[in-house]
């Protein structure tokens, strides 16, 4: 880095001495820098372009982000070294007060590591350094896959520092991943919160999960910064932290303020969203419940609502279809409900069964924070769909051309919709479910409309099969198990496969497991299809009437999904019924 006006603080680690960079005009008892949250994965380089902006109209004193400013995760040097050729082309002249924290998508191996100590020029992922009487630490756990698992010599490391600089009026501490808000959450133990209540952290600032939250913990304020440019992915609604912002810090007289910004620059309290409200909102999720509709089998619902917060409930619930064949009456229900206690709703839907997309959704505001907040819960109406596999009278042939007269026979699944439970953005395709004694015979058309953009990188068995152009298949053999089979196909027929059960609410996958399954896809200047055999053996037990079942389309040229029965979620209760014809 170019700076004449820039002075070396030295700084200590085992067996190492090394040098930190700082701006010499910094008045350690008045000064300002900015705190950038994620920019990847899944840029969105306005937004980014926003925030750089934004951050320099204010003229800090430094910038430090918290991980994840290139995509990564590239086993090609050339495209690493582009990829932060391009990150100091946005941030300009901003490079010359710019530090930098480790993130997942910034090292992910030895060769992505070595990159970034040279295109940062820091002889290590972690540092530290001094202004006036605070004490600043960089953390590097990047490569940290669980909360109790930190590198042995970075941990000795930083209670090494840590206890060096116990009497600084302020410690502030970097991070990439934030393992606290898992540790609060759970009353887990931390391995690094620890070490910062015992030497007296005020400060922690973190990423990785692309949503803003604050929270005080044993006297330490935590702040995930969320998106500064990376999409969102964890949850998508403003009261659960999911808008784009950044963090300006002012420390004077080392008092130290914290002020969240969003990417515009417009300034909000910097406990706008805290983990407890986000907690406190997860349990407003679980305390409502809609049954789910039969698709052509029933025609009532029910909303139950439990009122668990500190005051009644006293508002209207509100459907709302923009599909005039999906409507739910009474559409408007005054709702009353006191602390404490549930109140059931019943609902009648008149749905045509052929178009039922997009599905109508249910609102109404929920009180939280002791009252002082409202969060607006919004859920679509859960669906239970229906399709039918067709017997065959001797084995499909698999050759991916769609030749065969059944095919012009039976009626294919043709009516998928988004993630978001709308109509689909992908190009139209279908699929049919046929089987004999042997195997399931699962056939899908993708249509493409710009089918040069058909991505197809992955050609190895088991591999990122998810990444390219594909359909993600979920199979339940056995109704009411917890286990079943999932299955990625790209376009080229190359399939990645596993085994999942489901242990309480996660889903436990074993990617070692590998079915008998045969493919054949072929591109064509309309798009792809793809003719799948599933030896019927692979799936012990399996019950010969009816299966559960879900379906996928990822297209790469429109970078979205669609998926038959929404939403897709990895719980068998969710899946739709696959019923065995004779």
């Amino acid at each position: 880095m170019k700076n004449i006006q820039w002075f070396i603080l030295l700084i200590s680690i085992p067996a190492l001495i090394f040098s930190q960079n700082i701006p010499v005009n910094i008045k350690p008892q008045d000064f300002t820098f900015i705190v950038l949250g994620d920019r990847t994965g899944g840029a969105e380089q306005e937004i980014f372009e926003q925030v750089i902006a934004s951050a320099r109209a204010l003229n800090p004193d430094f910038i430090i982000n918290v991980g994840d400013l290139i995509e990564g995760y590239s086993q090609i040097e050339e495209t690493i070294r582009n990829q932060w050729d391009s990150i100091f082309i946005n941030i300009g002249d901003l490079k010359e007060k710019f530090l930098f924290t480790p993130g997942n998508h910034d090292i992910w191996d030895s060769l992505s590591k070595a990159i970034y100590l040279e295109q940062t020029d820091y002889p290590n992922t972690y540092y530290n350094f001094s202004l006036g009487k605070n004490h600043f630490v960089v953390l590097d756990n990047s490569l940290q896959e669980k909360v109790g698992a930190p590198d042995s010599l970075e941990l000795a490391w930083l209670q090494s520092t840590l206890s060096k600089y116990k009497k600084a009026d302020n410690i502030i501490c970097f991070m990439h991943r934030s393992f606290w808000k898992q540790a609060y959450t759970n009353n887990a133990p931390d391995t690094f919160h620890k070490l910062f209540v015992k030497y007296g952290v005020d400060y922690v600032f973190s990423g990785h999960d692309h949503f803003y939250c604050q929270q005080i913990w044993d006297g330490i304020t935590y702040t995930q910064v969320g998106p500064s440019g990376s999409r969102l992915k964890v949850y998508f609604k403003e009261e659960l932290g999911a808008f784009q912002h950044f963090v300006k810090v002012n420390v004077k007289n080392n008092k130290v303020q914290v002020k969240l910004l969003r990417a515009d620059g417009t300034e909000m309290p910097a406990d706008y969203v805290t983990l407890d409200n986000i907690n406190e909102i997860k349990s407003i999720e679980n305390a409502v419940e809609i049954t789910r509709l039969e698709i052509g089998t029933s025609d009532s619902i029910s909303v139950i609502v439990n009122n668990i917060s500190e005051i009644p409930i006293a508002t209207n619930l509100a459907w709302h279809s923009d599909n005039d064949l999906f409507k739910i009456y009474p559409s408007e229900e005054s709702i009353f409900i006191e602390s404490n206690r549930s109140e059931s709703y019943p609902f009648h839907a008149v749905v045509d069964n052929d178009n039922i997309y997009p599905l109508p959704r249910m609102s109404f505001d929920y009180p939280y924070a002791g009252g002082a907040k409202k969060y607006n819960l919004e859920r679509m109406i859960p669906i239970k769909l229906t399709a039918a596999c067709y017997q065959l009278n001797k084995p499909l042939k698999i050759d991916g051309k769609l030749d065969e007269k059944i095919y012009k026979t039976i009626k294919p699944l043709s009516v998928f919709g988004s993630s978001d439970g709308n109509v689909t953005k992908t190009d139209p395709w279908q699929v049919w479910f046929l089987y004999d004694n042997t195997n399931l015979y699962i056939t899908a058309e993708m249509i493409d409309y710009a089918p040069n953009q058909i991505m197809t990188t992955i050609t190895k068995r088991d591999e990122r099969v998810y990444s390219d152009d594909h359909i993600n298949i979920v199979l339940q053999s056995i109704p009411e198990s917890d286990m079943y089979y999932q299955f990625f196909i790209n376009a080229l027929g190359v399939v990645m496969d596993r085994s999942c059960k489901m242990q309480g609410k996660d889903s436990k996958r074993d990617t070692k497991w590998d079915s008998n399954i045969i493919t054949h896809a072929i591109i064509n200047s309309s798009g792809w299809t793809v003719e799948i055999a599933m030896p019927l053996q692979d799936f012990p037990g399996f019950n010969a009437e009816v299966w559960g079942f879900n379906l996928v389309r990822f297209q790469s040229g429109k970078n979205t999904v669609s998926t038959y029965s929404v939403p897709f979620e990895h719980n068998p209760k969710t899946f739709a019924k696959l019923r065995f014809t004779k």
